[in-house]
């Protein structure tokens, strides 16, 4: 387990070689919107914590919290949230064509 100094360590060396989504593939803008993330999840109580370097990845916010305590793999493989995806995307293109309202 790593202490908070060197997963900002962590999370700032995946910014910089890689700095997208491991869910969506979207380059990140805001640095409050990262987290790092687990590949395999660290387990309900973190009884499987593994904070090596290759089983971490980047991912927004709210994505990572929606993993849950599922691996990366099993995420991202979940019909709902490509469903959920999929909803986002057509919700913010039909709000990116909306007039402006005065």
């Amino acid at each position: 387990k790593c202490s908070p100094t060197e997963l900002r360590w962590r999370k700032n060396q995946l910014i910089r070689t890689n700095p997208f989504c491991a869910t969506c593939g979207e380059q990140f803008t805001d640095y409050d919107e990262i987290e790092l993330a687990h590949r395999q999840s660290k387990g309900i109580g973190g009884g499987r914590h593994n904070d090596a370097m290759k089983n971490l990845v980047l991912m927004h916010l709210e994505e990572n919290r929606e993993q849950g305590s599922r691996s990366l793999d099993d995420y991202l493989a979940d019909p709902d949230r490509i469903a959920l995806r999929n909803q986002r995307q057509r919700l913010a293109v039909c709000i990116d064509a909306s007039p402006e309202w005065e």
